[in-house]
Formats: structure tokens, sequence, C-alpha cells
């Protein structure tokens, strides 16, 4: 189905929900793939704050993305804002940070290889674009939400291992089933009787 984001399923939930839109913060509105053509990074949370409303109970969502790092405020607490009331667990795993002006020049070169004689002009725009936003750095990372309704939900948001590559489903579930167990041990005591074992990993 073709429509604008949630549209044309308004009526529907899902078990799963995974997106890799177009995230890249930039000033310019030139190549679908990567500029998403909203301000900053609300494209991104566009469908952070819309995805809860179409998964089913239990249901994940993936968003791959790029976020803002404001220069006033902490990157993870400007993200747990976007999941204000949406009866989600939320777990953020950051790959990497790159500031403003290094993140500019990667993706100018990425995309104009050729025109070289353009890039100083091109990177002031990009770099006075995030100048007027306060946006300091850009975080890159997944998003995982998990429908948890009828309960108290959590917030996680952290850096990944170095090296983030490759399948991560079954770690990422794990991930969601060990903070569960956390979040039910509300005494020291209770954890101190549970018996644990390392990762095989």
């Amino acid at each position: 189905l073709q429509g604008d984001f949630f549209e044309p399923v308004r009526d529907q939930q899902f078990d799963l929900i995974v997106t890799n839109p177009p995230f890249v913060i930039s000033p310019e509105n030139r190549y679908i793939y990567r500029d998403g053509g909203m301000v900053g990074d609300e494209l991104v949370r566009k469908i952070a704050r819309q995805a809860p409303d179409f998964l089913s109970d239990g249901g994940f969502c993936h968003i791959l993305c790029n976020w803002a790092e404001k220069a006033d405020q902490n990157w993870k607490e400007r993200l747990r804002s976007w999941f204000e009331n949406a009866q989600c667990d939320v777990w953020v795993i950051r790959s990497e940070t790159r500031d403003a002006a290094t993140y500019a020049s990667t993706w100018i070169r990425h995309t104009e290889k050729k025109a070289v004689d353009d890039f100083a002009r091109r990177f002031e725009e990009w770099t006075n674009y995030y100048d007027r936003q306060s946006i300091r750095s850009i975080g890159a990372g997944i998003i995982t939400l998990r429908k948890s309704s009828g309960r108290s939900v959590w917030f996680r948001a952290e850096d990944g291992p170095e090296r983030m590559i490759g399948p991560c489903g079954e770690d990422i579930a794990t991930g969601f089933a060990l903070q569960d167990y956390l979040e039910s041990v509300s005494q020291d005591n209770d954890l101190m009787q549970s018996v644990l074992q390392g990762s095989p990993k």
C-alpha cells in the first residue's frame, strides 16, 4: 500500500512494524531515500509517536534512524520525551554519534562525489542549518518499541557495542526479557535470592 505515513492502514494494528525511513538530518530535499523533507529529526519523531497506535499488544516496532543531539538537552531525555503516554516499553541503542560538521561532510561527500567545487557552499548551508536548531551532534541507531498495555512501562537508552553489524533480533528479544525481569525486582533481597547465570555469548 502506498500513502502518507500510516494513513493507508489507519484502521489496522500489527505485531511487527519495521522502518528504515529517509532519516538524514539535512536542509535539503534532493534525494528520496535520504531527505525526509521535515525540519531536523521531525520525520523520525512523527513515526515514533504514531507507531504505538498501530501496534497490537505485545507487538514490536523497529526504527533505524538518526536523531538530533542538541546543545541544551541530554539526548536520552530528549528521546524519552517522544514516548510520553505511548504505553510502550522503549529501548534505544545508539550505534554512533557524530559532531554536526563531520556528519554534514560525510553526507555531502556521499551523494556529491563529483561536485567538489560546490562542497564549501553546501557545507556552510548544512552547518548553518544545525546552528539555527542548536544541533551539536547527530546520533544514529535503532529505536525499538513494544506495546505494553495495562502496566507501567520502561524506557532505556544506551550506547551499543562498537560493531553493530549482522542479525540481532534474538539479542533484542533477550534484552527486553532481561529488562522486564529487572523491572519486576522491586527489592534488593529479591534479587539476592535469584539464581543467575552468565550469558553463553
